[in-house]
């Protein structure tokens, strides 16, 4: 394997779309994708990433954060150790540098947004348990690199965490969105890391 010359460094862009596992391209073998499962995963991904999908201009990065929880033990005279991984979770954590009323509804699950096409005037309605969206959103970030290939995270899940609306006389207050990430698979896939081709062009149509 040839050691690679891409690093996290830089920022990127967010998209969000409604998640929908008849339409999620499936892979057969994670270890061996065929040329098949290829061409439907980008197609899908490049489907995600257009205009009106993007949620924001992101500010202080993308974060994609897996956690983990570890057995360790041992027998009672040291012969035998065992050390595993019991459990894991994921977060995708961002924060948007704009982001209005309407943008708060589509990323907080109790929050409501309407329109009045009257006046022009949007309404956002937040909070009650019983209001609460389950909808479960397709998250992709895409990382610029012309010269060794972009990179596109892409994760599923809900945004579990509250949020602050700050307004300051001297800085921008960006809104928070941390997502608990689910599985895409049966198998228990959380996340989707893509590394693209240097010079790739992606388009609506992924082809």
């Amino acid at each position: 394997m040839a050691m690679t010359k891409k690093t996290y460094y830089g920022s990127g862009r967010v998209y969000s779309a409604d998640y929908d596992a008849s339409t999620f391209p499936k892979v057969a073998d994670t270890k061996a994708i065929t040329p098949e499962e290829a061409a439907a995963v980008i197609k899908y991904i490049s489907g995600i990433m257009v205009e009106d999908n993007q949620i924001g201009y992101l500010k202080d990065g993308y974060e994609v954060k897996v956690e983990t929880s570890n057995l360790s033990d041992k027998s009672d005279l040291g012969e035998m150790k065992l050390d595993a991984i019991s459990d894991e979770k994921g977060t995708s954590n961002f924060k948007l540098f704009n982001a209005n009323g309407e943008t708060i509804a589509k990323q907080y699950p109790t929050a409501k947004y309407s329109k009045d096409t009257a006046s022009g005037f949007g309404f956002t309605f937040v909070g009650g348990l019983g209001n609460m969206d389950e909808t479960v959103h397709v998250v992709a970030f895409k990382h610029d690199d012309k010269k060794y290939g972009d990179t596109v995270v892409v994760v599923i899940g809900k945004n579990t965490s509250g949020f602050d609306a700050v307004w300051k006389q001297d800085s921008v207050t960006p809104f928070a969105c941390a997502y608990a990430l689910e599985p895409f698979y049966d198998s228990g896939e959380f996340m989707l890391m893509v590394d693209a081709k240097a010079g790739h062009v992606w388009t609506a149509s992924g082809e």
